[in-house]
């Protein structure tokens, strides 16, 4: 065999090694634009389902009563996808479940929230005054409610009407977003507003006078 016989060859074997990485190296390259293109549609997915948790929540939690508590679903097209809803309300409107499907073009991630409803169990929403301390009080106050503390009642006189007082109460204190309610309580005390049509908030040991 000749030197041309030899080189040509060389060159052949060259060449089929030049084929060989090229394909495993498109073979990678595809392999990993599979793998981006699953882990994007599943983050969009994700997002789906959160964008239709927060949607199906908003309503619920502005419906304190839970006037509307029948079992529904419903889906909604959203960008590249959809999202599915399922609400369940489990027992006498004490709580609810969310369950929110994200789907992107064969990709699906699920969300499930659940909601508790303390507003009808909790003797702090349902009294006229709860506190979690000691409460003074002067004059002679007209309350129509409840009055529950987990200290003390007391003032110089009485509180008048339709309300039972309870003191050293041991049901347990919510817990209150206070710099929400502070931050009300500054708003509305810069617009004016005063009495039953204004929001306060009192922190530590709340001390009122009556306006007889």
């Amino acid at each position: 065999m000749g030197k041309k016989g030899v080189a040509l060859i060389i060159t052949l074997i060259t060449l089929f090694c030049f084929v060989i990485l090229g394909i495993a190296f498109l073979t990678i390259l595809n392999s990993a634009y599979r793998v981006s293109s699953v882990q994007e549609r599943g983050m969009k997915a994700f997002w789906l389902a959160e964008a239709g948790a927060e949607k199906t929540v908003v309503p619920i939690l502005k419906d304190t009563g839970w006037s509307d508590n029948s079992d529904s679903s419903f889906s909604e097209g959203l960008g590249e996808g959809n999202f599915e809803i399922g609400i369940d309300y489990i027992g006498t409107n004490a709580q609810v479940k969310i369950t929110s499907k994200g789907m992107v073009r064969g990709i699906e991630r699920t969300i499930e929230m659940r909601i508790i409803n303390i507003v009808g169990e909790s003797v702090a929403f349902k009294s006229a005054i709860f506190t979690a301390k000691n409460l003074t009080y002067k004059g002679n106050p007209v309350v129509n409610g409840d009055i529950v503390a987990k200290g003390t009642i007391s003032g110089k006189k009485s509180i008048k009407g339709d309300n039972t007082q309870t003191e050293n109460s041991s049901e347990p204190f919510p817990t209150l977003d206070e710099d929400y309610f502070r931050t009300l309580a500054k708003v509305n005390k810069a617009n004016g507003n005063s009495g039953v049509n204004g929001n306060y908030f009192q922190g530590g040991n709340p001390s009122f006078d009556s306006l007889n």
